[in-house]
C-alpha cells in the first residue's frame, strides 16, 4: 500500500469522525513523520500499511472500523526500543492530536483502550481481539517476510547479537507457551500454523541475528 493511498483511507475517516479536513490532514502528518524516523527499521509506514491492509480485508467482521483504523496509526506513534511506556505514551497521543478537534470523546476513549492492549497483545472484546492478531500477523507470515521482520527488529534494537539473542529466546518461549497466538481474526488458524513454525524456527536456529538481513539463498 503506497502513501498516497493510505492518506486517502485517512481522509475517508476522517470525514466519517468529523474532523475536518485540515485539522485530520495535520495529524497525518505528524503520525508519517514519526513513522518515518530513521531508526525505525520494522515499527515503520510498512508495518502500519501491512495492518492497514488487514484492516481492509476485516473491517465487516469488526464492531467499530473507525476506532481500530485509529489504533493502527496510533499503537506504535511512540517506539523506543525496550520502553515499557511506549503503549502508555502512544495512547495518551490520542489525546493530544484530536483535543483541539471535533473527533468525540468517547471514540478518543476507545482508541486509547485499542492501543494500550497491544501492550500485553491482550484484548477483552472482539475488536481488540481482531485488531491485536492484525499486530501480531507478522509471525504468521512466509519465513521469508518473517526473517525480514526478525532482522527489522533487531536493528532497532541496537543491541549486540549477545544481548539481544537471551532476551528474544525468552520472548520467543513466552510466546510458544501461549495455548493461542490468533484469537478472533477470520482466517486465524492458517496465521496460527504459520507463526508456530516460524518462532520455532528462530529458536531452534542459533547463529548472529545479524544474519536475518542477507538472503537465504545468499548465505553460505
Amino acid at each position: 500500500m503506497h502513501l498516497l493511498e493510505m492518506k486517502q483511507l485517512w481522509v475517508e475517516q476522517m470525514e466519517l469522525a468529523g474532523v475536518p479536513l485540515s485539522s485530520g490532514l495535520e495529524v497525518f502528518s505528524d503520525l508519517v513523520g514519526r513513522y518515518n524516523q530513521k531508526r525505525r527499521y520494522y515499527h515503520n509506514l510498512n508495518h502500519i500499511a501491512h495492518l492497514l491492509k488487514l484492516w481492509q480485508e476485516n473491517k465487516t467482521a469488526l464492531q467499530d472500523p473507525l476506532a481500530v483504523f485509529l489504533a493502527i496509526w496510533f499503537h506504535d506513534a511512540v517506539y523506543r526500543p525496550g520502553s515499557l511506556s511506549n503503549e502508555q505514551k502512544s495512547a495518551e497521543l490520542v489525546k493530544k492530536l484530536f483535543a483541539h478537534t471535533t473527533m468525540s470523546g468517547c471514540l478518543i476513549d476507545k482508541v486509547q483502550t485499542l492501543v494500550m492492549a497491544t501492550r500485553l497483545h491482550y484484548g477483552e472484546d472482539r475488536d481488540s481481539q481482531i485488531f491485536i492478531d492484525f499486530d501480531l500477523a507478522i509471525l504468521g507470515e512466509p519465513s521469508s517476510v518473517y526473517r525480514r521482520y526478525v532482522f527489522g527488529v533487531f536493528k532497532e534494537s541496537s543491541m549486540p547479537n549477545a544481548i539481544f539473542a537471551p532476551l528474544r529466546r525468552r520472548w520467543l518461549l513466552k510466546m510458544l507457551d501461549r495455548p493461542r497466538l490468533f484469537n478472533a481474526m477470520p482466517g486465524q488458524e492458517i496465521y496460527e500454523v504459520g507463526a508456530r513454525e516460524n518462532l520455532k524456527m528462530e529458536l531452534h536456529r542459533g547463529g548472529s541475528y545479524g544474519d536475518y538481513g542477507i538472503p537465504e539463498n545468499a548465505r553460505a
